[in-house]
């Protein structure tokens, strides 16, 4: 949107996105805007609350993985934060494009005026994810091996889309801790498969 509206990120960089709840003070902010984007596909487990409240008339909301078909969690049982399905579509440019251009559709709903404006820059967004897809589609010729090992659940959607095996140590949550024979498990499979790198992130307990 560059300068045609002011964006506002809920979620303060730095903070565990799975944990955190809005404020008062977010919730006022909220109530004045025009637009709502969430990811949705139950990374927020707020949202329906939040959404209790707006007012749908001044306010549009926009559930950005609509329409992406969504994958069930690896462990099969149910998650207690985000229910029955990763929520992590966004780790698929593929996916990416697809929730951008539901951003895109509820911006011209909402502000038709600068339709074009809008168009232009989807477009130049679609077409670096699209190369960005090429990239990977290319890098994934040469891997030696297909697994990837990851600290949580958070790579199934770009594991699919480049027929990656993903072994997560905790489940869709970063805050579910794995049993003394996961780890087990993991370091074995580590192990006869040579995997040498084991993708972590920030927040998670080293």
């Amino acid at each position: 949107v560059k300068d045609k509206a002011e964006v506002i990120n809920m979620v303060p960089a730095g903070v565990e996105p799975h944990d955190w709840e809005p404020t008062l003070k977010t919730m006022a902010e909220l109530q004045k805007s025009d637009l709502f984007i969430y990811n949705g596909a139950g990374m927020e487990r707020w949202v329906d609350r939040v959404i209790g409240n707006l007012d749908k008339n001044k306010t549009l909301v926009v559930e950005a993985s609509k329409g992406i078909e969504l994958i069930g969690s690896e462990d099969g049982h149910e998650d207690d934060d985000h229910g029955d399905y990763d929520p992590h579509v966004w780790v698929s440019p593929v996916n990416l494009k697809k929730e951008a251009l539901n951003v895109l559709n509820a911006l011209i709903e909402k502000d038709k005026e600068n339709e074009q404006f809008y168009r232009d820059n989807y477009e130049k967004l679609a077409a670096s994810l699209m190369k960005l897809d090429a990239d990977i589609r290319d890098a994934v010729k040469n891997f030696r091996s297909n697994i990837i090992v990851t600290s949580h659940e958070a790579f199934g959607y770009f594991a699919k889309e480049y027929g990656l095996t993903q072994i997560p140590i905790r489940g869709v949550s970063p805050q579910q801790e794995p049993s003394p024979a996961k780890i087990i498990e993991i370091v074995k499979l580590c192990r006869e498969n040579n995997v040498k790198y084991i993708f972590v992130e920030k927040f998670v307990n080293p």
